[in-house]
């Protein structure tokens, strides 16, 4: 359990403070970020996580990140009117294009195996 709470509060040190919340992509080893886009999948397996770690130590903390998580990726990732999820938001939570999710376009979404498998995992451990 331990090791699991540890790599959580690693991990979430990529939650943007300045920039309306979600989860930067990456940091390097000095901890500063090095792609301050936010990608759809960390935020499925992130709120998923903190559900999990909540139920295993009872601790608040995780149960707060799980909502503001998930209100995130409802207010900013979810695609409302299509369905799915968008791949790709940049700093200011703004859908951008990248050819590397969906078919490149700005309303293109990322695979669903992340958000699903995420949204499967709270409503089981639930």
């Amino acid at each position: 359990m331990v090791a699991a709470e540890n790599l959580f509060a690693h991990a979430v040190q990529c939650w943007d403070t300045d920039g309306g919340g979600g989860i930067l992509y990456t940091f390097g080893p000095d901890g500063k970020v090095c792609d301050d886009n936010k990608y759809m999948w960390p935020h499925p397996e992130a709120f998923a996580a903190a559900l999990l770690l909540y139920k295993a130590t009872g601790n608040d903390h995780y149960m707060d990140f799980y909502r503001a998580c998930w209100q995130y990726s409802w207010d900013y990732l979810a695609d409302t009117e299509y369905g799915g999820w968008y791949g790709v938001l940049d700093r200011h939570n703004l859908k951008v294009s990248n050819p590397d999710y969906g078919a490149g376009d700005v309303k293109a979404w990322f695979s669903d195996y992340h958000s699903m498998g995420g949204v499967y995992e709270c409503m089981r451990s639930l």
